[in-house]
């Protein structure tokens, strides 16, 4: 009988389990037939027309998902849509463009035997755009025809669940897993036993079981892209490129994670590598391609110094190449963890245990393809470095670890992010000095142990100069989206979403993501650690931890306050505090876990165990009640006043997936003890559903029911590929000319990556002349920094992108043609290409050149002008020259003989007389060296924008404008005096080695 209790308990779990699979909706598979639904819609409209509702099932509005119906010229009538069962992230209303409009009184959702499911007030449904002309009237909405109206709160519409069906299921099932239990018990014994036998292998090997945990958590996090050809760089993404529009298949909804990075910034810098180093044969300091030329190195995200970035660099920036990356990096992440939390707690099966969970946190969905991903794989490897330091038995055997610190703070440096990785930099390494403080209790072998690890730090700084200088430099000279101090914090009430973002998205519309997370293995671990902080806090580590975790906990959880953030250098412009220094305690929680987790594993008195447990259970509660009672509460501000705007309800797969969260959380202590003393399928089983709750929604899948709660990459493509488009457009260069897109039509960024040069891009720092010029232009500018071009605006904005050059346009075949305009068509296949006959050339020399006062004024003369080239000087600017030759008469040369190279533009000009050159490309002064014909030749900015240079005779002139940053040379001088100084302590450490010293000065070292 005892055994059999044994086996039924568990067998009836197991089967509970399926059967709420089976019949949890996103789990289960709908029969639209049998299951269906309506959506009824009470409106009245004036004219007959029709109305398209689409429905977003977690793969964004898509054609499939739609349906339409006929709306009569009627007063008070009902239409309805059949929609199948499903998750519903949204809903969306088109009108029909020929009708007046219509008005919608009520709306609903019935099951096919007409009972109500859910009923939705009409106020509920919101314009899409701006655009769109929505009216409330009383409790109706006036929606005029050609106007989208979106219903974003979720639904979940399933069919209602046949009791006596389920029960049978349950009873099936459960008699079968105690069949299949019964004979795994029998086994049971042998299998633990081999299990510690594998677990002693393990302490042998430590390093390897580490790298084997990690490896296998890895493989099973991406296997959608290991294994079944999904990419983290596609287009259906959410990241259109060329097209505007996405490839044929799934659609991702990434949920707000900023997808679009890497493929308009990163992916094409990987390819003007490339070109730069394989074909130029030049450091690619300067990015040509984008908003009429701009620093690459100087952006901080160049990611040149970064030893996996060559992996792309070498594959000219293959989607393969920068999937490999991707899943390394997240190697590196989890591998850099187990071996930090072995370092901290010197054991083997906590280590590997927090590795393997390290590569499935929320952090990976929040930050899908982000360069961040890059910044987070190097972090733990700085905080390990220290560690090693700290652990060594004496300074000298500490250099390893010092070497390491090196490595690691040059590769986070150069990981692609400038936020992240200079905060994790700061962060980490702060903590890493408090860990050796901390945790060496000898004070002369502290002392040398921080002075190593200074001295690696001071080598460090110095190699890296000619990455940091040169990005304060070009900082220090562009125009930034963070310019403007504007601070971002999570409430302390939502600290349960660090450990499960889903926690944080149930406080934004339509579950969007707001901020990184771990996961609620990590959570049991750092509550642990908190439970048994009397037997803990005599070890330096943890106090280290607890220590340097306090900072970028405040910071990012609003106990410093934002009006102090904002009057402090640097930190101010940091912006996204909340998402920065939540990076940082990511990584400081998982040792912190560590020392938590092998609390809990330890032998140790029952009563005490038990009580560690219920102190763990009530901060759960605790941090429940907060969050809970944070997103239901609202708050009056005044008598009269409005209320707080109101939480968006919460999602039923949330409601489900928490309750899981929390069972699992409170039985996993018990299961994971139960297997270290006697082991029982019970227990085993247990652990397993508790692992698989805490860790599945972190993972990648091809398809699934529940869609929207995991990351589901989509197909990898050929970016690089040549259409026929791209190949007339580049027979059409005749000369170096630039291209837009018309209508989203060419990412701006993306361009780089084609080769094709455009006055935009996706670039963190710009020219502040070219923001200038775009803002007094009217240039729309989307997300703030994207140029938005359309077919029916391009003529008034036509002059100013005739002065930067740009030859030709692309756009989607089958719009109607921009009018009034000059444009002509190259012809139709993929896109369309458009040439302009009226750009200007790249460069050309003038004999008269004009003044300005202001850029509006300049903007004014070139849409007034005759269209001609003309150069022009704001007032002030000594560096030009005064030409007196009339306007009317000026006499334009267009250069010729064009080499270009990734950091340089040569030409050839035969000028008439006395006059200006005038290239347009961006100004950036003091970091160009002109050549007139070999010699040096100051240059000047003209045009607002653009490089000249005074000729004083008439001749035949070969110009070269060569890009180097300032601070370039200095930066070389620093990096070759941090080499030097590592050559010398080497060779000190050499010299100095224990052998060649005398044996009554060996001891101590």
């Amino acid at each position: 009988m005892k055994n059999f209790t044994r086996l039924f308990l568990p067998s009836f779990l197991l089967a509970v389990v399926i059967v709420l699979l089976i019949h949890f909706e996103p789990f289960s598979a709908p029969n639209a037939a049998r299951d269906g639904f309506l959506v009824e819609l009470r409106v009245s409209s004036a004219k007959a027309s029709a109305a398209r509702l689409f429905f977003d099932r977690g793969q964004g509005f898509r054609l499939l998902d739609s349906k339409v119906v006929p709306i009569a010229s009627a007063q008070d009538q009902t239409v309805r849509f059949v929609v199948p069962p499903g998750w519903y992230q949204a809903m969306r209303l088109e009108v029909g463009p020929g009708t007046d409009g219509l008005t919608l009184a009520a709306a609903r959702i019935v099951d096919l035997a007409g009972q109500e499911r859910s009923r939705m007030s009409p106020l509920q449904f919101q314009a899409q755009l701006a655009t769109d002309r929505v009216e409330q009237q009383a409790e109706t909405l006036r929606i005029a025809g050609g106007a989208t109206v979106i219903f974003q709160p979720p639904l979940v519409l399933a069919p209602p669940i046949a009791w006596s069906e389920s029960l049978l299921q349950l009873i099936l099932i459960a008699a079968l897993s105690v069949l299949v239990l019964w004979r795994m018990e029998a086994r049971l014994d042998e299998f633990f036993l081999r299990a510690r036998r594998l677990a002693d292998g393990m302490q042998a090997r430590p390093i390897l079981t580490i790298f084997l945990a990690a490896a296998g958590a890895v493989i099973v996090a991406c296997h959608p892209v290991i294994f079944l050809g999904k990419s983290y760089v596609s287009p259906n993404n959410r990241a259109p490129t060329l097209s505007g529009e996405f490839d044929a298949g799934p659609i991702e909804d990434p949920k707000g994670s900023d997808t679009g990075a890497v493929m308009w910034a990163h992916l094409p810098y990987s390819v003007v590598q490339h070109r730069a180093i394989f074909q130029d044969h030049e450091w690619p300091l300067w990015n040509r391609f984008n908003t009429c030329g701009a620093p690459l190195l100087g952006q901080g995200q160049s990611m040149l110094g970064d030893p996996l970035h060559w992996l792309a660099i070498a594959a000219a920036g293959a989607p393969w190449a920068w999937d490999a990356k991707f899943v390394l990096s997240r190697l590196l992440f989890a591998f850099g963890v187990g071996l930090l939390v072995r370092a901290a707690t010197g054991r083997v099966a906590v280590a590997a245990l927090l590795g393997a969970s390290a590569a499935f946190i929320g952090f990976f969905a929040y930050r899908l393809n982000h360069p961040a991903c890059f910044s987070l794989g190097y972090a733990p490897w700085i905080l390990l470095a220290w560690w090693q330091i700290a652990r060594a038995p004496g300074w000298r055997a500490g250099v390893p670890g010092a070497a390491l610190l090196l490595a690691a703070n040059w590769c986070e440096l150069n990981s692609g992010t400038a936020k992240e990785a200079a905060m994790l930099l700061i962060g980490l390494n702060a903590t890493g000095f408090l860990v050796v403080a901390f945790l060496d209790r000898a004070a002369g072998q502290r002392a040398r142990k921080l002075v190593l690890g200074t001295v690696s730090g001071l080598i460090f700084v110095l190699l890296s100069a000619p990455c940091w200088l040169v990005f304060l430099d070009a900082l220090s000279r562009a125009y930034t989206f963070y310019g403007k101090p504007v601070t971002y914090q999570i409430s302390p009430a939502l600290l349960l979403g660090f450990f499960d973002d889903l926690f944080y998205r149930q406080t934004a519309p339509s579950e969007l993501h707001s901020n990184p997370a771990a996961n609620f293995f990590v959570l049991l671990g750092v509550l642990w650690a908190i439970a048994a902080a009397s037997r803990l806090r005599g070890e330096g580590g943890y106090r280290a931890l607890l220590l340097g975790a306090l900072p970028p906990f405040a910071l990012a959880f609003g106990l410093v306050p934002a009006s102090l953030i904002e009057r402090l250098p640097f930190l101010r412009n940091i912006s996204h505090i909340d998402n920065t220094f939540s990076c940082v305690l990511i990584v400081l929680m998982f040792p912190l876990a560590g020392f938590g987790l092998r609390a809990c594993f330890d032998e140790m008195v029952e009563a005490k165990w038990r009580r560690e447990w219920r102190v763990v259970l009530m901060l759960v509660a605790v941090l429940a009640a907060l969050f809970f009672g944070h997103t239901q509460a609202h708050a009056r501000v005044a008598a009269g006043s409005a209320q707080l705007g109101e939480f968006p309800a919460k999602s039923v797969f949330f409601c489900g997936y928490a309750a899981a969260l929390f069972v699992a959380l409170g039985l996993l202590p018990w299961a994971l003890r139960s297997l270290g003393r006697r082991p029982t399928i019970g227990a085993c089983l247990v652990a397993a559903l508790a692992l698989a709750a805490l860790h599945f929604r972190h993972g990648m899948y091809g398809e699934t029911k529940f869609d929207a709660y995991v990351v589901n990459p989509q197909e990898r493509i050929d970016l690089l590929e040549t259409t026929s488009a791209i190949a007339a457009l580049r027979r059409a260069q005749t000369e170096p000319g630039r291209v837009l897109g018309i209508r989203g039509v060419l990412a701006p960024g993306f361009n780089a990556a084609l080769g094709l040069e455009t006055p935009a891009s996706a670039d963190a720092l710009i020219s502040p002349y070219w923001r200038e010029i775009v803002e007094a232009a009217g240039v729309p500018l989307v997300w703030g920094w994207r140029v938005a071009v359309a077919k029916e605006n391009l003529p008034a904005q036509q002059p100013l992108f005739d002065l930067m050059n740009v030859r030709h346009y692309l756009a989607v075949p089958g719009e109607p043609p921009p009018t009034p305009s000059s444009l002509r068509s190259l012809g139709a296949a993929d896109l369309e290409v458009l040439t302009s006959p009226t750009a200007w050339p790249r460069a050309f020399f003038t004999d008269s050149v004009q003044r300005y006062g202001t850029v509006q004024d300049f903007i004014q003369r070139v849409r007034n002008g005759d269209g001609r080239p003309f150069a022009a000087v704001v007032e002030g600017e000594s560096a030009a020259p005064v030409l007196a030759a009339e306007l009317s008469a000026r006499q334009i040369v267009s250069a010729t003989d064009y080499r270009l190279t990734n950091n340089s533009t040569e030409f050839t000009v035969d000028a008439p007389g006395a006059g200006v050159v005038v290239l347009s490309e961006a100004y950036e002064a003091g970091c160009f060296r002109v050549l007139v014909n070999g010699r040096s030749t100051p240059s000047f900015r003209a045009n607002h924008l653009f490089q000249a240079v005074a000729l004083s005779t008439a001749g035949r002139y070969v110009i070269r404008f060569s890009y180097e940053p300032a601070g370039w040379s200095t930066s070389l001088w620093l990096a070759g005096l941090g080499g030097g100084l590592l050559l010398g302590a080497l060779a000190g450490l050499l010299w100095t080695s224990p052998k060649r010293m005398p044996p009554n000065m060996r001891s101590g070292t």
